[in-house]
This record gives structure tokens, C-alpha cells and sequence, in this order.
């Protein structure tokens, strides 16, 4: 496992810690439709680009390490 594959999981690693804000946004409602809005497009937001980031790394690193 090289750098780039840790990197790789790193950023998938994203998901679950954008998602322990997801819970906690449940678990401690804020008043305002507007901000809980923000909040969960956020986090969705947060959590598709770490799976994006971490699958495009990690399929360059395996390609990288094919050839």
C-alpha cells in the first residue's frame, strides 16, 4: 500500500465523518427550517465529494499499480 492508496481512503473516510454530523444535527434540532436545510445540504454535499475524491484516488492508484 503506497501513499496514494492511503489517500485515497482517507478521503473515503470523509463519508462517515461527515455523517456523524448528520446525527447529531437529529439529535440536536436547531429552530429554523433555513438552518437545518443548510446543514443537511452540507453534509450530503461533504459526503459525495469524499466518496467522488476517494473512488477517483483509488482508481488511479490501482491503475497506477497495474502497469
Amino acid at each position: 500500500m503506497g501513499w496514494l492508496e492511503l489517500y485515497g481512503l482517507a478521503a473515503l473516510c470523509g463519508i462517515g465523518f461527515t455523517m456523524s454530523f448528520f446525527i447529531s444535527g437529529l439529535a440536536f434540532e436547531q429552530d429554523g427550517i433555513d438552518v437545518i436545510l443548510n446543514d443537511r445540504i452540507g453534509i450530503f454535499m461533504g459526503s459525495v465529494l469524499s466518496a467522488i475524491v476517494g473512488y477517483l484516488v483509488l482508481r488511479i492508484a490501482l491503475a497506477r499499480s497495474k502497469s
